[in-house]
């Protein structure tokens, strides 16, 4: 079924599935975007990955396709100041929809009262990405997968590392502490070059436990990111 066909009233009802919503929960955490205009009612998806990943890329928008008017498109930078290399990117949106809105309105960073899938306000307060107080009711392994796929890379030695800067340090806390209660993975946080900001380690001793707990869920292309474990 193409969006195309569809009248307003129609794409105005289109819902995700469950396995999309846990799959958005993941790509939210790592390099997706969630626009809203200040005259729009709704919100829409914008995913960009460099031109190196445009088979995952092209994944993405096989899963979201049903939501997008048109395809992919690659975009060139200009040429980098000291380098002068050109960086291409691959870039999609989807449509301005409910279902995607839900993801996206300000709320109180953490209310006290846990808000179900599905409920407003999920991932961003004044225009800022948020960690939600019930992000452990709604992170999955897929989810995971997919977090880890945008945002995630072995370090030299062992472990594996979340990217996780963008966040306050109490959001990484806070993720920090669910990927430990709930997926028992050790993490801890470790500083980056900017004072304040944090990325998320998982320890060597941990690695084959997360490679197990989210490699049946890692597109082909991005399985370098797990090493030959697995391969």
């Amino acid at each position: 079924m193409k969006t195309n066909f569809l009248t307003r009233s129609e794409l105005l009802q289109l819902s995700l599935s469950s396995e999309l919503k846990n799959i958005l929960v993941g790509v939210i955490l790592g390099d997706l975007h969630i626009f809203k205009s200040k005259k729009g009612i709704n919100a829409n998806l914008y995913f960009e990955q460099g031109l190196v990943h445009e088979d995952y890329l092209l994944h993405l928008y096989s899963l979201f396709e049903l939501y997008c008017l048109s395809a992919p498109k690659i975009s060139h930078l200009l040429p980098h100041k000291l380098t002068g290399k050109v960086y291409s990117r691959i870039r999609f949106q989807t449509r301005s929809l409910p279902c995607f809105t839900e993801f996206s309105l300000v709320r109180p960073r953490y209310a006290t009262k846990l808000h179900a899938l599905g409920e407003p306000n999920l991932f961003y307060c004044e225009g800022k990405k948020i960690i939600p107080s019930n992000l452990g009711d709604l992170l999955t392994p897929l989810g995971l997968a997919y977090f880890a796929m945008d945002d995630g890379s072995l370090i030299k030695g062992g472990g594996f590392k979340f990217s996780t800067e963008n966040f306050a340090t109490e959001d990484v806390k806070h993720l920090s502490s669910i990927l430990n209660n709930k997926f028992d993975l050790n993490t801890h946080l470790q500083g980056s070059n900017k004072e304040g900001q944090y990325r998320i380690y998982v320890p060597k001793s941990k690695l084959n436990d997360l490679i197990t707990l989210i490699g049946p869920h890692v597109h082909p292309s991005m399985k370098y990111k797990l090493g030959r474990n697995a391969a």
